[in-house]
């Protein structure tokens, strides 16, 4: 993996590690949404559908599923996956909350914000390349 890839991983999981405070007052995590977000876009979806579209381990979806069934996010019918009543009314809300979040950090940083955090990136790839 090149330094640019790297330093694109780092912000990758500090975006995720924030959109995960955003999603804990739905009681939700970011893979959570993911698998969400797959059943709303193709509402009556096969796990295999679901595992191809979100790109996570067939484990983590089934675990996943099984929670979200259980929080009522979700109903399987005739092994097809459909959102459930609560998944429906607050999907729009969660799908809102994310967008902003996303928008407020994007207008936030300026290039002598990049260039700093480029900066840090590169320290912390180097301290965890030791």
């Amino acid at each position: 993996m090149n330094r640019v890839e790297k330093r694109i991983d780092f912000l990758y999981a500090l975006k995720i590690r924030k959109l995960n405070d955003i999603l804990q007052k739905y009681h939700l995590t970011y893979d959570d949404y993911q698998v969400i977000k797959v059943i709303h876009y193709m509402d009556g979806v096969s796990i295999e559908t679901v595992v191809k579209e979100s790109k996570l381990d067939p484990h983590i979806i089934r675990k996943i599923s099984e929670e979200l069934l259980q929080k009522g996010f979700i109903k399987i019918v005739d092994n097809k996956i459909f959102l459930g009543e609560k998944a429906k009314s607050l999907y729009p809300q969660i799908k809102k909350d994310l967008k902003k979040e996303e928008r407020r950090l994007g207008e936030e940083i300026s290039g002598e914000d990049i260039t700093n955090i480029i900066e840090v990136l590169d320290q912390l790839i180097d301290y965890y390349e030791k």
